[in-house]
């Protein structure tokens, strides 16, 4: 724990939230490289209207980058308990010609730099 502003903050914590806010960095420039360079092999993504959980770096891009240029993605919220990071986020899409908006939170574990799950659920 160090202090800020005399508030004792969670070293680690902000670290873990570091790592998302990097991520949706990467995501925001469409940057495959930087977005894998987050997960591992083991690494699993449970995105929102998916059958199965998705399981890799390579896997997880996929489906990313599966909208790219027709999804715009805006970070509301990151906060951490623990090793997870709670992240609120805004996303529009195109969809059948019109933009379409969602609301989801994600809960992501994260491991040192590596983003070891990562769940989504629409609210």
């Amino acid at each position: 724990m160090v202090e800020v502003m005399g508030t004792a903050v969670d070293k680690q914590a902000v670290r873990r939230q570091l790592v998302v806010l990097r991520l949706f960095d990467a995501l925001l420039d469409n940057d495959r490289d930087r977005v894998m360079s987050f997960f591992a092999e083991d690494s699993v993504f449970e995105p929102v209207h998916c059958d199965q959980p998705l399981q890799g770096a390579q896997a997880i891009w996929r489906r990313l980058c599966a909208d790219t240029g027709r999804i715009e993605r805006e970070l509301l919220e990151v906060s951490a308990v623990d090793d997870v990071v709670l992240a609120e986020r805004a996303e529009r899409y195109l969809k059948d010609g019109r933009w379409v908006e969602r609301r989801l939170r994600s809960a992501l574990r994260v491991d040192g730099c590596k983003i070891r799950e990562w769940r989504d659920q629409q609210h």
